[in-house]
């Protein structure tokens, strides 16, 4: 069996797609088409997964009821009220918001409902895409002068994956290969090299614009080329609380808020249920990182920047 497999454009959506591919690979099916997406894909959605004549599975992404396998771990799952009407939890199907990486859970239920028996490699794999799904590096420096392997190989994919590229190498190399050993590869190192000279931009940029409100601070990166660094701010102000960043991509505004991974903030919010409970079915993420997609119109996002920051500092 061969499957066209739809994953979030990110590490997680990639690892979990390495463990799935090792999971097929050990009872003889494989992977014909890779696709990365993104949520500015939202409008369509319905319709690209419907354009695949292989059985699909989808990873860190939107639910579809086409799908064959479905994992993911976010509240924006959903992008209309029927199909969260009509979704029926399964060993296929499945959606846990506990879990801190979807590579986690496509882990754990391949291994309870499949039998799966996982090599070293992807227990390293699994161990490090919760680390970089939640955050948990023990800096922002870690992240931003990219000294460890595994913040290189999300640092290169950010790079490659601009325009939308699967990468399919670097998945074939996560389901195999140790990470230390990927960062060796000619095309890592080359990017890396690039990554690093867009840092120092975007922190000069950041130094320059960003905007702090109490224990909040907002950057606007909806008209600029500078590359989004996450946590640049938290590098630049460590006591900052909150940030929330303006973005624009396929034709929307996006307002991404996230909370400092580093500080502890007794009573903070959980953003996802925060931003859904707000802003509807267009919103969710993760306890400590959400964002708002498919807005129309910079004035609008603007307005949903500023109600964040407001409620943030409360």
């Amino acid at each position: 069996m061969k499957y066209d497999v739809y994953f979030h454009n990110d590490f997680d959506g990639r690892a979990s797609v390495a463990v799935f591919l090792d999971f097929l690979r050990k009872r003889g099916d494989s992977i014909q088409n890779y696709f990365a997406v993104d949520h500015f894909l939202r409008s369509r959605w319905d319709k690209v997964v419907r354009a695949s004549e292989n059985p699909v599975a989808i990873f860190d992404f939107y639910f579809h009821p086409k799908a064959a396998y479905f994992f993911d771990h976010h509240l924006t799952t959903f992008i209309n009220d029927k199909w969260e009407k009509e979704f029926r939890p399964s060993k296929f199907f499945n959606l846990k918001y506990k879990y801190e990486s979807c590579c986690r859970l496509v882990f754990d239920s391949l291994r309870k409902n499949f039998g799966y028996k996982p090599s070293a490699t992807i227990k390293e794999l699994v161990f490090w895409a919760d680390v970089v799904d939640a955050a948990k590096f023990r800096s922002a420096k870690d992240l931003i002068e990219l000294k460890n392997p595994v913040a290189q190989i999300d640092a290169y994919i950010d790079h490659e994956s601009k325009n939308g590229d699967p990468i399919k190498w670097l998945i074939e190399g996560l389901s195999k290969t140790r990470l230390k050993t990927l960062t060796r590869d000619s095309r890592v190192i080359r990017a890396i090299g690039i990554v690093k000279s867009k840092i120092n931009k975007s922190l000069e940029f950041h130094r320059k614009h960003l905007q702090v409100y109490s224990r909040v601070c907002f950057i606007d990166l909806s008209s600029t080329k500078v590359e989004r660094i996450r946590f640049a701010p938290h590098y630049l102000v460590p006591s900052l609380s909150y940030m929330v960043t303006l973005l624009k991509g396929g034709g929307f505004y996006r307002v991404a808020v996230g909370g400092n991974p580093w500080r502890d903030e007794p009573g903070g919010y959980d953003l996802r249920q925060l931003v859904r409970k707000r802003y509807g079915y267009k919103a969710g993420g993760h306890r400590r990182a959400a964002g708002i997609t498919g807005i129309k119109t910079k004035k609008e996002a603007g307005k949903i920047a500023k109600e964040l920051i407001e409620i943030l500092n409360k």
